[in-house]
């Protein structure tokens, strides 16, 4: 039996925390969230492939598309507007959905000039759209 759609991708835990659904699971697929980074506080963004800090004045901006549930729109804005090139790693674009670690196949690629060196991770959604999700 298929999975029922998710009413809501994204999942506010209190005033500082959002959780972003996997579609096939529900499983926390990513978490925004003030909270600690590198013992500092601050934004905090864990995915499946890193956890980064953000500058805190985009939390406003942030929460209000998870609180709209427009992934798309905050995958764009992410992309745009931050260091987090590309966008939320967890999200497949061609989809518009999220998914988890176990249904995100990830592919690390190693750099050919410079053996050992990391290069990029590549996704791939369960409905085989890949893209790069970390560089």
């Amino acid at each position: 039996m298929p999975a029922k759609p998710l009413k809501r991708r994204a999942i506010r835990k209190d005033k500082e925390e959002f959780h972003i659904l996997c579609d096939v699971c529900s499983k926390t697929a990513i978490v925004f969230k003030m909270g600690l980074f590198m013992d500092k506080r601050g934004f905090v963004y864990t995915g499946i492939t890193h956890e980064t800090t953000l500058p805190e004045s985009q939390m406003p901006t942030v929460f209000e598309f998870l609180t709209n549930d427009d992934l798309a729109g905050l995958h764009a804005y992410l992309n745009k507007e931050s260091t987090m090139w590309e966008g939320l790693d967890a999200y497949c674009p061609e989809c518009d959905k999220a998914y988890c670690s176990d249904h995100m196949k990830q592919e690390v690629v190693m750099d050919d000039e410079d053996p050992g060196f990391y290069d990029c991770t590549y996704g791939t959604c369960p409905k085989g759209h890949r893209r790069m999700i970390d560089d």
